[in-house]
């Protein structure tokens, strides 16, 4: 299963946010297990460094965590025309279009995020990281 992974997601499981980081973090494992293919956008990789070196005041941590993340997480390209069509989506959140975006044009079997509000009208099946963890275990 191909399952492109929520920057809110990876970072519960990174900086262990309770009471998220559970289910975060038997993503990840499941990913390094071989048991689903765990996917993020170059441009979530950027966020993803921001986002840790704000916390940990260390570009150099930042990278090393990165570094780790990637991996079991691969990086899938930001293109151009998945801007474009995000641009163009009418959503609310480019981000999250932008996401949705790069996961149709890759063909992904989910997305993975605690934000399923601002993804209510992607054509990519939207688990909350709890409902996919339960799906996995019942389909197991």
């Amino acid at each position: 299963m191909r399952v492109l992974i929520d920057t809110c997601v990876i970072v519960d499981a990174i900086r262990d946010r309770k009471p998220f980081s559970e289910s975060a973090q038997q993503i990840l494992l499941m990913a390094e297990r071989g048991y689903l293919e765990g996917f993020i956008s170059a441009n979530q990789l950027t966020d993803l460094h921001y986002l840790i070196r704000r916390e940990t005041h260390s570009s150099s941590l930042a990278g090393d965590i990165l570094k780790q993340l990637t991996k079991t997480i691969k990086i899938i390209d930001t293109t151009s025309d998945d801007c474009r069509r995000a641009l163009v989506s009418g959503r609310n959140d480019f981000e999250d279009a932008l996401e949705i975006e790069s996961a149709i044009r890759e063909d992904m079997d989910c997305i993975i995020t605690r934000n399923t509000k601002d993804y209510a009208d992607s054509p990519v099946q939207v688990y909350t990281p709890e409902q996919f963890v339960l799906e996995m275990a019942i389909g197991n």
